[in-house]
């Protein structure tokens, strides 16, 4: 059975295990858990290696070094990271009719690569996990687009203490998703970049495919080990902010305003702003070797295969 449905697994456990510290010999690997907000290193730290500094003629002089800050769009998500964190790729439109395509307006007028962070909650339906609201935010900190919307499919859980969506709140909506991504069409850019924190799972709802993306869960740490950071706790953290707090639910347009003010911190401080570097041995293969033990990396094949070499 093993053999049948993960066929890289079958061959690596069908041996002797394998020696993490053979395997990785520089130590620190990459490791995700699809479907939990399990992670070694963010997108983040692909742009502290890359981050250019600007020197003055006298080299030996540190005082005279001055950085120059990365733009807007190197913090977007590359097709890698994408795909390790689920996004939805382009792809999906040919499988699957219902997806939309973010395409904008030509004719709305932006500044170049302007960034509007988005936020959805979902409530349960007969169908699985449905948005029924959504808002996005703009530079300027305004909410520019915020409404409720019908999910194809009864509801069954309204999930109040998280989506703050209740029976009655949802009595008299018409909008139909298809209409809300006609109208974010309309009125964003067509060289928009979007920003939220595991925007995957905005996407996946809302069932648009955009690729220029940024994620505030990937270009910050939570300090504490292996884990993608809590909106929260980057807001309370970073922002003296407290948000998501009581039990009637998330506002979305809070959430999105807190991604958009996380975001432009760490444009003005630059990338290594928030982060925390992978030198406290949160690394599972660094652990692993320090501990002069082995282990096994069980997910799907094409995932085994990105982080694991038999």
């Amino acid at each position: 059975m093993v053999e049948a449905l993960y066929p890289f697994v079958y061959k690596m456990m069908s041996g002797s295990m394998p020696n993490f510290s053979a395997l990785f010999p520089n130590g620190a690997v990459d490791l995700l858990n699809p479907g939990s907000e399990l992670y070694v290193t963010p997108a983040g730290s692909a742009i502290l290696e890359k981050e250019p500094r600007k020197r003055s003629h006298d080299s030996s002089s540190k005082s005279n070094e001055v950085d120059v800050l990365p733009s807007v769009e190197s913090y977007m998500l590359t097709l890698e990271h994408r795909t390790a964190h689920e996004y939805p790729s382009e792809d999906i439109l040919t499988k699957d009719p219902s997806w939309f395509r973010f395409t904008g307006n030509i004719a709305v007028k932006a500044k170049k690569n302007p960034l509007y962070a988005i936020d959805c909650e979902m409530c349960k339906t007969e169908n699985g996990s449905e948005v029924t609201h959504i808002a996005i935010v703009d530079e300027s900190l305004d909410c520019i687009y915020k409404t409720y919307i019908k999910p194809a499919s009864p509801i069954i859980d309204y999930v109040t203490a998280f989506s703050g969506i209740t029976p009655e709140i949802m009595k008299n909506v018409k909008t139909k998703l298809s209409q809300v991504i006609k109208h974010i069409n309309d009125i964003l850019p067509i060289d928009a970049i979007f920003v939220g924190h595991s925007l995957e799972n905005d996407l996946q709802a809302l069932k648009l495919y955009h690729d220029r993306v940024i994620d505030t869960a990937t270009l910050f740490s939570s300090g504490k080990g292996p884990f993608k950071p809590a909106l929260r706790f980057l807001a309370m953290k970073f922002l003296k902010l407290v948000i998501q707090d009581g039990s009637n639910g998330h506002d979305p347009s809070v959430d999105a305003m807190t991604c958009m003010k996380l975001i432009k911190l760490k444009i003005i401080h630059g990338p290594k702003f928030g982060m925390t570097q992978n030198n406290n041995d949160s690394s599972l293969s660094r652990y692993l070797t320090k501990q002069c033990k082995t282990g096994v990396f069980i997910d799907r094949p094409v995932v085994v295969q990105q982080h694991c070499q038999a």
